[in-house]
């Protein structure tokens, strides 16, 4: 058979599950040294990437003290040094996909109004219905969490069984109007079992379809870790290609759908955390083929991949939730 066969059977396959095409903010052509970031410092209020203005707030104290807020780029690979003065580094290293350019989010908080988070913004230029975007946590938020610092706790607490929590919340406006709210979790200790227990280290899609048509974004953070003067957890997170066009077949799924480990080598484990039923698992190669169908019946299951070869596929969990498609590469 032609290869034009076998491109037409890939789309067709393929098109159930992708978006319209959108324009897409990667950050990859800001140019930068070798590890370094830009933060606002020259005041110019934020910076426009894929036809979307990131809006930042930058107050300098004098000398070397200053505060910013809201978005920067970055391309810093240090994951290893904790605390405040590695603040532009996302726990990955590398922008998604390997890139090198990134966008780190800094959520402030007016500590006049009762510490209340200001939203870091996205402005759309016009109403526009967004996918999505990736996100990991900063590696200052990381290690906070997991080790605990001079302020935040470590999540799950001596024991492991403190139920904390730690998660993004997105914000649609239009016309100076709230519309809706998306919700998606950095970190999160409340599962019974605390095996299940989890901070994200790697970039993970944030659905924002459900926002609809808005003209603005506005991205804040709470915590389970709350003190005198607010959130204890640091307030930041990791940000990379803004309305992607190939969500549909990257992931689609709710953050209580969880699919790991990915990349993997011989088997992965799907879980549905709201406690609804996952009926079947579907797998399919890159061509559209069927390669394995499982009846599963429960809201978790581990699915051997022992009889595939190595490449990428499709996995399609249709749950009593919905139907959700997601890549997975195994090695």
């Amino acid at each position: 058979m032609n290869k034009s066969y076998f491109l037409g059977l890939a789309i067709s396959f393929l098109l159930p599950f992708v978006s319209k095409a959108q324009t897409v903010a990667t950050f990859d052509n800001f140019s930068l040294n070798a590890n370094a970031y830009w933060n606002g410092s020259d005041l110019s209020g934020g910076f426009s990437n894929g036809g979307y203005l990131f809006e930042n707030q930058y107050t300098s104290f004098g000398g070397s003290a200053y505060v910013w807020g809201g978005f920067a780029y970055s391309n810093v690979t240090d994951t290893i040094t904790q605390g405040h003065s590695n603040q532009f580094a996302a726990i990955t290293g590398k922008g998604y996909s390997n890139s090198a350019n990134y966008a780190m989010v800094s959520v402030l908080s007016d500590y006049m109004t009762d510490n209340h988070p200001i939203p870091s913004v996205v402005n759309l230029n016009g109403n526009k219905s967004v996918t999505g975007c990736y996100v990991t946590n900063s590696v200052y938020a990381y290690y906070s969490m997991k080790l605990g610092d001079g302020i935040a706790k470590k999540f799950g607490g001596s024991t492991g069984n403190d139920a904390d929590w730690f998660k993004i919340v997105a914000l649609g406006w239009s016309n100076g109007t709230l519309k809706d709210s998306a919700a998606f979790y950095l970190a999160d200790f409340r599962f019974s079992n605390n095996t299940e227990d989890y901070i994200v280290k790697d970039w993970k899609w944030f659905n924002l379809s459900t926002l609809g048509s808005v003209d603005s974004i506005g991205f804040i953070l709470r915590s389970s870790d709350i003190g005198q003067y607010g959130m204890n957890t640091p307030s930041y997170f990791s940000l990379d290609n803004f309305n992607s066009s190939g969500v549909g077949i990257e992931t689609v799924f709710p953050s209580t759908i969880q699919i790991y480990p990915n990349p993997t080598t011989d088997f992965i484990i799907v879980q549905n955390k709201d406690n609804q039923q996952i009926n079947t698992l579907e797998i399919y190669s890159m061509d559209g083929k069927l390669v394995s169908r499982n009846e599963v019946n429960n809201m978790e299951c581990k699915l051997s991949l022992a009889n595939l070869t190595e490449g990428v596929y499709f996995v399609k969990v249709n749950s009593q939730s919905g139907v959700y498609t997601q890549r997975i590469v195994k090695r």
